[in-house]
């Protein structure tokens, strides 16, 4: 407790010489000027804190304590993929030119038109594809042929291409390419002797099953251009006709495609007879 000198007054003059301890009075403005000197304190914190150090305010649809909402939905599955928002707008085109012709799509985007698919997507750019030998690399532009016209083989692969706006052609190969062998470990079977009725003389003629007996070589072997020829008709059957069978009940030799069926094949025992 502060002890403070009492002062000498002439009422207590029988006192005088000795000391009175008198307990000292509180200062009103004590607390006050403690008081200004924290709120002075925090101001200066305040202000020395940049944008970069202060916290970030989270946003009403990231307060969730990570739970996925309609909102952040978006946000979440871009950082999932690493992938980027896009920060510009979309730019909404006013004229637009919609058609499913691969030509006229091709000459739309060589004038720079813009272009829109019957879905209305927007297409940016068109694919263009063309027959490359994978044996003497020669260049097909024709897409429904199945042998090289240069060499002859059946080494036609469909590889896509593009042209520069100076006119020059450019093949985008696959990296690695290897080309399918499965199929030519089989041992061809030795011809047979056709009939005046037309069927075989045995069931192991031409291999397991008859196999080997119409097997497609070369353009211009007679199987093939007789298969050519009875493709085109059927073409022109109606799906809706009596007489009309699909491959999956007559057992007909052709791809996925439409078109025939070269060489042996992947397995010689994918075609066994039916019972």
């Amino acid at each position: 407790m502060e002890q403070t000198l009492a002062a000498h007054t002439e009422d207590d003059s029988e006192k005088a010489g000795t000391w009175v301890e008198v307990p000292a009075k509180a200062d009103p403005t004590a607390g006050v000027n403690r008081k200004m000197e924290k709120l002075e304190v925090q101001d200066n914190f305040q202000a020395e804190l940049t944008p970069e150090s202060a916290p970030a305010e989270d946003d009403g649809a990231d307060s969730d304590d990570g739970w996925i909402t309609p909102s952040n939905l978006k946000k979440h599955q871009a950082k999932d993929t690493k992938e980027v928002l896009p920060t510009t707008a979309a730019v909404s085109l006013k004229v637009a030119m919609l058609t499913s012709d691969y030509a006229m799509q091709n000459v739309a985007l060589r004038i720079g038109l813009n272009l829109l698919s019957p879905a209305m997507s927007r297409i940016t750019q068109v694919k263009n594809w063309v027959l490359r030998c994978h044996g003497c690399f020669q260049v097909c532009k024709k897409m429904d042929r199945q042998f090289c016209p240069k060499c002859g083989q059946a080494t036609l692969t469909r590889t896509s291409c593009t042209t520069a706006d100076d006119g020059s052609f450019q093949i985008h190969l696959k990296r690695n390419f290897q080309w399918n062998n499965r199929g030519n470990v089989f041992s061809i079977p030795k011809a047979v002797a056709g009939t005046a009725s037309g069927k075989l003389p045995s069931k192991s003629a031409g291999g397991k099953n008859n196999w080997g007996t119409k097997l497609l070589f070369a353009e211009d072997q007679k199987e093939y251009e007789r298969a050519v020829e009875e493709k085109r008709r059927e073409r022109k059957k109606d799906l809706m006709d009596e007489d009309y069978m699909p491959n999956i009940i007559t057992g007909e030799r052709t791809g996925s495609n439409g078109k025939l069926r070269l060489g042996p094949g992947r397995s010689v025992n994918a075609k066994r007879a039916r019972s």
